[in-house]
């Protein structure tokens, strides 16, 4: 039961962050005008130091190295959920404008800003390795297949056709071009300066805050229905996603902790990012923080109910 209220607790501050945004959003103290300059700064100022300074700071070469025996279940987890979307997507036939942010909702989760500090209370900061493996593939899919597909739902209204070469171009955005400079710099133990690092870091600080105060923004209760997309999103986070990394742990078993921990990272809510790319593409960001705020509400509940089920298991 502690443990239970411990997890809610995590996610519940979230929550409340969400809350002001939302206020600010409804007293006039934040208008379209302003969330919109937060969501550029995220994206171009704050959010890529951020990804340096975590991935250099949480991984040392060896520790990079002795975790990719277990990337095939993160990996073809995610695949396999992307592809269900996709299906799915065209089946239903969801509007162009907003297919993207279903593909991205129902098959990424928040890994960053509320899976690492809610598995690190569920299991302990030593399972923070595994946390960071789950993250960066799940980031690697995000930035390209899940910019790309909702770029190109974006697109819809511009006045010119999809261009792939443009997209192609949009997916090289500065949070993309910062995870692979960690990449590297870890691969190649090549440590930041000083007054880099410390820079990266102070200005790297305010991107969960700020990222959670940019949704709250645009959150619009009148908005958020209990429809079919939404209902298979909320299936895709919390059942279908966490049963794909079951299925796939049977074929590359990974040792328990690790298979528990990815377990409960696919469960996570929606990415918040899903709502800031949707708006700098001009694609249905409303759509999106529906999705997020439905999904981090329901998951005070069933994340802590599945990291006891998995655990009998």
């Amino acid at each position: 039961m502690q443990e239970f209220f411990q997890t809610t607790q995590g996610i519940f501050t979230i929550l409340i962050i969400l809350g002001i945004g939302y206020c600010l959003s409804r007293f006039g103290w934040i208008k379209k005008a302003e969330s919109e300059f937060l969501t550029r700064f995220v994206v171009y100022i704050t959010l890529p130091p951020y990804m340096v300074v975590n991935i250099t700071t949480n991984f040392t070469r060896d520790s990079l190295l002795s975790l990719v025996k277990a990337i095939p279940v993160p990996f073809l987890s995610m695949f396999l959920s992307y592809l269900l979307a996709t299906v799915l997507g065209r089946y239903l036939k969801i509007p162009t404008s907003r297919r993207g942010v279903f593909l991205v909702a129902f098959s990424f989760s928040n890994t960053i800003f509320v899976g690492l500090p809610v598995c690190q209370i569920l299991f302990g900061e030593s399972v923070t390795p595994f946390i960071l493996l789950y993250y960066m593939v799940n980031t690697t899919f995000f930035w390209t297949l899940g910019a790309l597909s909702i770029a190109s739902s974006g697109n819809i209204y511009d006045d010119e056709r999809f261009s792939l070469g443009k997209t192609i171009k949009r997916l090289c955005n500065p949070p993309f071009v910062a995870f692979f400079i960690g990449l590297v710099l870890v691969l190649f133990e090549c440590p930041l300066p000083q007054i880099i690092f410390t820079t990266g870091m102070k200005i790297g600080n305010i991107t969960t805050p700020l990222s959670l105060l940019c949704v709250g923004t645009t959150v619009d209760f009148k908005k958020i229905r209990l429809t079919k997309d939404l209902i298979l999103v909320l299936l895709g986070r919390f059942i279908i996603s966490p049963l794909f990394v079951l299925l796939v742990a049977e074929l590359f078993p990974p040792p328990a902790l690790v298979k528990e921990v990815f377990v409960v990272m696919s469960a996570m809510p929606v990415m918040m990012q899903a709502s800031i790319l949707a708006r700098f593409y001009r694609a249905d960001y409303e759509y999106a923080t529906s999705m997020i705020a439905a999904s981090t509400a329901l998951s005070a509940l069933i994340i802590p109910l599945l990291k006891m089920g998995i655990q009998r298991l």
